[in-house]
């Protein structure tokens, strides 16, 4: 797995601009998602306070869901990161 990590965060990074740059035109999902990328990324390579603040704005997103299921979905795909 060499660089697996690394390229989990170049992967993640380039998600957060592209979320940036759309802005408004993205689904509150998108937005989720690009944050919930950017937490594992982090995790990957171990920091634990990166993927945690990136888990939170993924929380605070969800608030804007109305599609029924969305939560659940994105709950599977990104499981919160551990708090150690």
């Amino acid at each position: 797995s060499a660089g697996i990590p690394e390229s989990a965060q170049r992967h993640a990074a380039r998600c957060l601009e592209l979320s940036a740059m759309n802005g408004d035109r993205q689904s509150p999902f998108d937005r989720a998602s690009a944050y919930g990328c950017a937490a594992r990324a982090a995790e990957l390579v171990g920091d634990l306070a990166t993927a945690r603040a990136h888990y939170e704005r993924v929380l605070s997103a969800t608030s804007a869901f109305n599609e029924p299921g969305e939560r659940e979905l994105l709950g599977q795909l990104f499981p919160a990161p551990p708090h150690q």
